[in-house]
């Protein structure tokens, strides 16, 4: 392994794993990204001297000093500072790719490269983050001993311009015997203790925060769950295969495949122009809790209720999403200023909740349902200071848009008679067997003659998606005279059998209605099943594997906190002080746990023990081997040299190297100088590069030593 190349190398992988979380986070711009690809392509092949003359120093300083004001104004224009600052950071680093030079240049890429992992835990907590952070840390430590070695063969020849020191300088850059691959991985292993002491770092140090300067501001958005929703908002997310939340299942035993819930997120209640919105949107209010719960009912949550703990990604706007049949909320404690907090969460009166997320991570949180056979219910949320204020008015269920007498008719039909709960099941299952399912609908279907969507839908099309069977199911309860209001979430979840959860993904979008009957909001979906869906495809094992320690990272690291940290010392608590077996532990007596730890050490003793046994026969062999002939002759005659430059007052201290010293010799007296270069090269070439001398050449070389004088005394 060549000495230059493997730096290189290394070094190039090693700003790769650091900056590549914060270019995959998309909090830089993708001119960013593009320019960081083109200065570290282009810094491949600049290598000195191009890249140390005064010329290109002097126009690598122009452009960061350039771009630094550039960033500078944009941040005072009203861009994100610590946006301007992560793009600055991903620039300078390409910037110091493209004009290496020496071991300086190597020292500030692994400084700059620390910097960017910096950056990677503000821009993103994503499992990519994990995987580049123990790579850089394994890298570390070879691209630092490189840094150090090449320092030092710098220093060696910094003072020295002649052409046989360059060339000196320049072999041992070349040289395939300075580093080795047992070096690096030998130096690599050395990192393997700091990611140790990281991890229980990590484990042990106060959890006050959800991170020091938190995400960038920006959640995912997804259509559907935003201020509005038009009709077709949901046709673009239901092919998405993105993880949006996982169910850990409590309580209960089957575990089908699919699961069908009504996992509820937004609803909306004013319908005009084709668009459902939010009426008192500002409307949100804190929710009455008891500790960390917050109850939804009033009824009480029995020791054998079945629910979900569930893992919810980060999305804009904050909504919780919540199955219909939710009796209480158990949110995880957070710790912020130094203190532990409860997790905030508001509700309106259209039976929504969001929570605070400051440091947009998501949010962990326990369900429990408690109404087991209504869980087609949807619980109307205490929205008021004031427990015994009258519920919000209904009239706003009721309004229907101008234009709609034909759906009135329609309506009457498919309804029949009965009362409100049964003339609201008939429409819904009429308008499921009597219309059909279209997986998408073309922007031109929706283009005619002035009708509505919902008109087209209901009269000449007769089918669509989920959005069109809601509104027109809700318009439809509206003008039968039912308050009715539609909601969206998502309908179904994936069971993993590796990790043991439910996946929903954001195809799993979905729309349906509400209403309003014996003072109950009941969920009523008259969205028919896809025809053309076919077989589910399945993932594979590896896409199963990679989601499962996605939820694994993001239970345990993103979002371990203080109440998680809490939980590590109850366990080890109860580990230590019911040695006989506690719950979720197995059975391990206390001196089986000493015996252990003994064990271990002992195996550790006799692992060094052996190792050394075993590397003392190899030690005294290579000790006991005699160097070569050449070798002998050479140290001789440098010996022979040395006695020489004694006699003549220019005698070689201990701490001067024989290069070294063949410098100071030439700067004191010119007339020594030439030989003694000559003969110090040759002890080098010999003595160390494996070279053989020439016939008569040693004689020759005793003739220049015994010829040696000073110009003057």
């Amino acid at each position: 392994m060549r000495f230059a190349a493997t730096q290189k190398l290394l070094t190039y992988l090693l700003a790769l794993v650091a900056v590549a979380p914060v270019l995959i986070s998309g909090e830089v711009s993708v001119v960013v990204a593009v320019a960081f690809g083109v200065l570290a392509l282009g810094g491949w092949w600049l290598e000195p001297p191009l890249t140390a003359e005064r010329r290109f120093r002097r126009i690598v300083l122009g452009l960061v000093i350039g771009l630094l004001a550039l960033q500078v104004a944009r941040a005072a224009a009203g861009a994100p500072v610590a946006r301007m600052g992560l793009e600055y950071a991903v620039l300078l680093l390409g910037i110091k790719l493209a004009s290496r030079g020496g071991a300086g240049d190597y020292q500030q890429i692994v400084i700059l490269g620390f910097l960017h992992v910096i950056g990677g835990t503000i821009a993103t907590f994503e499992l990519s983050f994990a995987v580049a952070f123990a790579a850089f840390v394994l890298l570390s430590a070879p691209v630092l001993a490189l840094a150090h070695l090449r320092n030092e063969m710098e220093r060696r020849f910094r003072h020295d311009d002649r052409p046989e020191g360059r060339r000196a300088l320049e072999r041992l850059l070349a040289s395939k015997r300075v580093v080795s691959p047992r070096f690096v991985l030998g130096t690599g292993l050395l990192s393997l203790p700091v990611l140790v002491i990281t991890a229980l770092l990590f484990l042990g140090f106060p959890r006050f925060g959800l991170g020091f300067l938190g995400r960038l501001p920006g959640g995912v958005s997804m259509g559907g769950f935003t201020e509005e929703v038009r009709i077709g908002d949901l046709d673009e997310t239901r092919r998405e295969e993105t993880v949006v939340l996982r169910l850990d299942p409590f309580g209960g035993e089957s575990r089908p495949p699919v699961l069908r819930l009504k996992l509820r997120g937004a609803a909306f209640d004013t319908y005009e122009d084709d668009t459902w919105t939010k009426s008192g949107e500002q409307d949100w209010v804190r929710l009455p809790r008891n500790g960390h719960d917050y109850p939804i009912t009033t009824t009480m949550v029995a020791q054998d209720t079945i629910g979900f703990e569930v893992l919810l990604e980060p999305l804009e706007p904050p909504y919780l999403f919540v199955p219909a049949g939710t009796g209480l909320i158990r949110t995880f404690p957070v710790g912020k200023q130094g203190l532990v907090k409860v997790r905030k969460l508001e509700g309106n009166p259209l039976s929504m909740i969001r929570y605070d997320d400051d440091a947009k991570v998501g949010i962990r949180y326990r369900v429990y349902l408690t109404d087991i056979g209504r869980r087609h219910v949807v619980p109307q949320l205490q929205t008021s200071a004031d427990p015994a204020a009258a519920p919000p008015p209904t009239d706003r269920y009721l309004q229907l848009p101008p234009g709609t007498e034909g759906l009135a008719l329609l309506a009457r039909e498919l309804a029949g008679e009965g009362t409100p709960a049964a003339r609201a099941r008939n429409l819904a299952a009429n308008l499921k067997e009597q219309y059909g399912y279209a997986d998408r609908i073309a922007p031109g279907d929706e283009v005619g003659d002035g009708a509505t969507p919902i008109d087209r839908f209901l009269f000449s099309r007769r089918n669509g998606t989920c959005e069109h069977f809601s509104t027109a199911l809700t318009l439809m309860l509206r003008a039968e005279g039912i308050p009715a209001r539609m909601a969206t979430g998502f309908a179904s979840a994936d069971w993993n059998p590796i990790g043991e959860y439910y996946a929903v993904r954001a195809r799993s979008a979905h729309a349906w209605s509400e209403a309003l009957i014996d003072d109950e909001w009941v969920v009523l979906d008259a969205t028919p099943p896809n025809p053309r869906a076919g077989p589910r495809s399945e993932p594979s094992t590896f896409a199963l594997l990679l989601d499962a320690i996605r939820m694994r990272w993001h239970r345990n690291v993103v979002g371990y906190d203080i109440s998680s940290q809490m939980e590590v010392v109850e366990q080890l608590r109860k580990l230590w002080s019911k040695p006989t077996g506690g719950v979720g532990w197995p059975s391990i007596p206390r001196w089986a746990i000493w015996a252990a730890v003994g064990g271990v050490l002992v195996i550790a003793i006799a692992i060094v023990l052996i190792r050394r046994r075993l590397g003392r026969p190899r030690l005294r062999e290579r000790e006991r081997r005699p160097p070569s002939r050449s070798a002998v002759e050479a140290t001789a005659l440098y010996q022979l040299l040395e006695r020489r430059l004694d006699r003549l007052g220019l005698a070689r201290p201990a701490t001067r190297t024989p290069e070294e010293h063949a410098a100071a010799v030439g700067r004191l007296d010119q007339s020594v100088a030439a030989p003694t270069r000559l003969i110090t090269d040759r002890y080098h070439q010999v003595r160390f590069g494996g070279e053989r001398f020439a016939a008569g050449e040693i004689d020759r070389l005793e003739g220049e030593i015994g010829r040696l004088q000073r110009s003057s005394p």
